[in-house]
């Protein structure tokens, strides 16, 4: 089969069913040469944080998606904070502390911020 897909759990919060997405078409678009190689994703190696190289850049994709800088920036600039931020734009804040950490590698004066890379196998 060439048709490619992906199976997500129907109880999610429709938010978190939103960054799961994000995320595993971030694995799709950033991972496929990898995949292909293994012989396919399987459940157990998208989770799996022992390769947390591929979850942290699906998590990076779907912030990236998720999150336009403009808005993260304008809210900054208002004194939001992670927490704040994310509730604003119904994220999670793992994935807002994402965004605010490649923003600042990008150059942005912004306080870094602490995250978890592997928020979304406790949620998915």
């Amino acid at each position: 089969m060439r048709n490619r897909f992906m199976f997500v759990k129907e109880d999610l919060h429709p938010v978190m069913e939103n960054i799961v997405l994000l995320h595993e078409l971030g694995h799709d678009s950033l991972h496929r040469d990898e995949a292909t190689k293994a012989g396919g994703f399987k459940e157990f190696n998208i989770f799996d944080i022992r390769d947390s190289r591929m979850e942290y850049e699906a998590n990076i994709f779907a912030s990236q998606i998720a999150i336009p800088d403009d808005d993260f920036l304008e809210l900054a600039e208002q004194g939001c904070d992670v927490q704040q931020i994310a509730r604003t734009m119904r994220s999670d804040v793992n994935l807002v502390a994402l965004k605010a950490d490649t923003l600042i590698s990008q150059g942005y004066r912004l306080r870094p911020q602490e995250h978890r890379n592997d928020f979304l196998k406790y949620k998915s």
